[in-house]
């Protein structure tokens, strides 16, 4: 065994292991002599203690126990940083061989090792995924589900009361619960009554309670009675029937009234109808009109008549109203056919068709008519009886004296815009002994509306012919004197009863 000192650097260790025996530092001087085995230093070590500067030396001093106990020390602890320091070598020369070996492998193939030695390099990157296993937690369950939103391969978890996506980390999804934001929204919702403890079990009040309510709600569009109606029927119904229970629980008023008849009766009403029809062979035919109302906006109405079964005769009942984007033949023909066919009835059961005369409608050229004969050569189309009716009558009055009709407008017109003028009017009524009526004004849209004006100019004619010479007197006017110059003419008369026998024919 060969004798050897190390010369130790400086350090704060080795100040504070000598700092006991001073005589041992001042000797060595500040160096530590350790025995080694050849086979020691060999070259696997030697670079591993590049850093410690190793001298011989001729003897060690003999008869100083404490230098040669502390220098057995210094040799065990030195030994053990040389072993440690040998095996970070031999880790550190194993990852340099395996890389090298790639990158000698890259000469052969390529780009393939440049990826290798990029997994080899990097470290894999860790991504979140949602688990089902959450959703049966109780802390969980009653508001957390499965987001859509993935981004950069994570999964996202949402909550359902704050509307929120939450990172599909387990961590992050128990800091949102423990959040303001969701114990507000959550208390807030576990506030609320469930479906079940609303509504409840229907009992049989209960039952018959609503049943009235449909009664009511039926008979007012039975008979074409305002929805208005209702505010004052309820109160009426439970103070007539005080000793009944379901009179006491109806609760309905024109909103109700309204909605059940529009989303409730309503729907089954039609619903019914229009099954009668689905199946080949249950014909009908069909009223088209045509109208814009006071918004500008085209609608086409249609009515529905057929033999009922049950009742045993023809029942003509409404079918449908619909919106219409213009008033052409073509557009007119494509909502008629839609209106059929969209209810799931064919097309073949239509056998009659009526509408106005207009040549829209029954052109010899373009028209709905000619095109429902191409489709369905076997309809019987008839024109509207009572447009014709009308066309007849205006067209007969045109052979009358113009001055007569003047004068049941000029009436109309007369009194329609002066109070004080109605009230005069009553005066004459009373005297002559008549009853007292207000004075017509025939409507410009609404057909055959000149019969009730002419009606009640005859039942007024010796009133307001007395009171159109008091007027004359007072306040003259062109009109006035135009109204009572007809008056007084004995054909005019004549020619106002007339009329009644026209239209009545």
């Amino acid at each position: 065994m060969d004798k050897w000192l190390l010369k130790l650097p400086k350090n704060k260790k080795n100040h504070e292991s000598n700092e006991g025996d001073r005589e041992v530092e001042a000797s060595s001087s500040s160096c530590t002599v350790v025995e080694l085995d050849n086979n020691d230093i060999g070259s696997e070590i030697q670079p591993s203690i590049s850093a410690i500067e190793v001298v011989p030396v001729q003897e060690p001093v003999i008869g100083d126990a404490i230098a040669t106990d502390d220098a057995n020390a210094n040799s065990q602890q030195m030994r053990n940083e040389i072993e440690v320091t040998r095996k970070r070598k031999i880790n550190t020369n194993t990852r340099a061989q395996e890389i090298e070996a790639i990158d000698l492998e890259s000469d052969d193939h390529g780009e393939e090792a440049e990826n290798q030695v990029s997994i080899v390099r990097k470290k894999k990157r860790f991504t979140y995924k949602f688990r089902d296993s959450w959703l049966q937690l109780d802390e969980f369950k009653n508001w957390l589900k499965r987001s859509s939103k993935v981004q950069n391969n994570n999964e996202f978890a949402k909550c359902i009361i704050c509307n929120d996506d939450i990172l599909a980390h387990k961590a992050d999804i128990c800091r949102h619960s423990l959040s303001s934001k969701h114990k507000k929204k959550f208390s807030q919702v576990a506030a609320n009554n469930k479906i079940d403890n609303v509504f409840g079990k229907n009992t049989q009040l209960d039952l018959s309670t609503r049943r009235a309510e449909l009664k009511l709600t039926g008979f007012l569009a039975s008979n074409d009675l305002p929805f208005l109606l209702m505010d004052t029927l309820e109160p009426l119904c439970k103070d007539i029937f005080s000793d009944s229970q379901v009179a006491k629980n109806i609760s309905i008023r024109r909103t109700k009234a309204t909605a059940i008849m529009q989303a409730g009766l309503g729907e089954i009403i039609s619903r019914d109808l229009f099954k009668k029809f689905e199946k080949p062979g249950a014909f009908f035919s069909i009223i088209m009109d045509e109208t814009t109302d006071v918004g500008s906006i085209k609608q086409c109405a249609f009515v529905i008549i057929y033999f009922c079964e049950d009742k045993k005769k023809v029942v003509t009942r409404f079918f449908d109203m619909v919106e219409v984007a213009s008033g052409t033949a073509k557009d007119l023909y494509d909502c008629l056919r839609n209106t059929i066919t969209s209810k799931k009835i064919p097309f073949e059961n239509l056998v009659g068709f009526s509408a106005d005369t207009c040549n829209v409608m029954f052109g010899e050229k373009n028209s709905v008519f000619t095109m429902l004969k191409q489709d369905l050569p076997q309809v019987v189309c008839v024109k509207c009886s009572c447009h014709m009716i009308h066309l007849a009558a205006s067209k007969a009055c045109l052979a009358l004296p113009r001055s007569v009709e003047d004068l049941v407008r000029n009436l109309g017109s007369h009194f329609s815009r002066s109070y004080h003028k109605q009230q005069k009017s009553m005066e004459f009524q009373e005297f002559f002994h008549v009853k007292i009526h207000k004075i017509l004004h025939p409507s410009v849209t609404r057909w055959l509306s000149l019969q009730g004006c002419v009606d009640r100019v005859l039942e007024q004619y010796v009133p307001l012919r007395e009171y159109l010479r008091e007027t004359v007197m007072s306040d003259p006017s062109r009109t006035t004197d135009e109204m009572l110059l007809t008056m007084n003419n004995k054909f005019t008369k004549i020619y106002l009863e007339f009329f009644p026998t026209l239209w009545d024919s």
